[in-house]
Parts: structure tokens; C-alpha cells; sequence
């Protein structure tokens, strides 16, 4: 008896993005948002900005874009709440594992000329557990 094959999976996956703000003589906010590994299937994305001081990060209106043109699309991609961003990504990766380059649009509360960037990687799996 063979083992059954799933054609879609489907869980949520919360990615901190902690935000440290520009201080005195240097004008560059510091990012951190961890690389995450999707398998196979339908997986919905929840960003949260995450401040580390007295300013407040909030998504700007493009919060989360994709950066290149590829075969994996962010669906259904849509702030939250300032703080928190939400999207869908489906796929059905054929190799062992591939990228999807994104970037995170964000500003402070008390700053909105100033736009900051963030361009992390999703890297989707056929299956993470299973070795090649």
C-alpha cells in the first residue's frame, strides 16, 4: 500500500519583523525578518512589525511586494491593521526547493515622507522534512 499524496496544504505561518529605528548619526532603520521555509501547498503569510524603541514602524500601502516576476504569486496581500500584514501563497515546487524575493514597505508613525525597505526571501519546498 502506497502512501497517499496531498495535493494541498494549508496552515499559517506568523513572521516576525523587528524594526529598530534610525538613531543619531545614522539614518538607517535596522531590519531583521528571518528567512522561512513553505512546503508544498496553499500557506497564508501574517507579517508583524515588531518596534524596538519609542517609534512606531507601521506598513506603508504597498506593505508587502513582490520583486521579481516568477511562478509563485502572493495572493489576496492586504494590511491587517498598520502593524500587521496577511497574504496567501500557493504553490507546487517541482525541485527540491526554490526563492521568492519580497520586499517589506514600511515608515514611522511620526515619518511618513520617509520610506523603508526590507527584501527578504521565502524559500518554498517540495518537502521540508522528506531529504532529497
Amino acid at each position: 500500500m502506497s502512501s497517499p499524496e496531498y495535493s494541498v496544504f494549508s496552515d499559517t505561518y506568523v513572521i516576525p519583523v523587528i524594526v529598530h529605528p534610525p538613531v543619531l548619526g545614522n539614518p538607517e532603520a535596522k531590519v531583521y525578518c528571518p528567512t522561512f521555509i513553505l512546503p508544498k501547498g496553499l500557506s497564508r503569510i501574517v507579517w508583524n512589525l515588531v518596534t524596538l524603541g519609542p517609534r512606531v514602524a507601521v506598513f506603508a500601502e504597498e506593505g508587502i511586494s513582490e520583486l521579481l516576476d516568477g511562478p509563485y504569486k502572493l495572493t489576496d496581500s492586504a494590511a491587517v491593521s498598520p502593524t500587521q500584514w496577511t497574504a496567501h501563497l500557493r504553490h507546487d515546487c517541482p525541485q527540491l526547493f526554490d526563492g521568492i524575493a519580497y520586499r517589506i514597505n514600511f515608515h514611522f508613525t511620526d515619518d511618513t515622507e520617509n520610506l523603508y525597505q526590507h527584501d527578504p526571501t521565502i524559500v518554498v519546498s517540495r518537502d521540508p522534512i522528506e531529504p532529497p
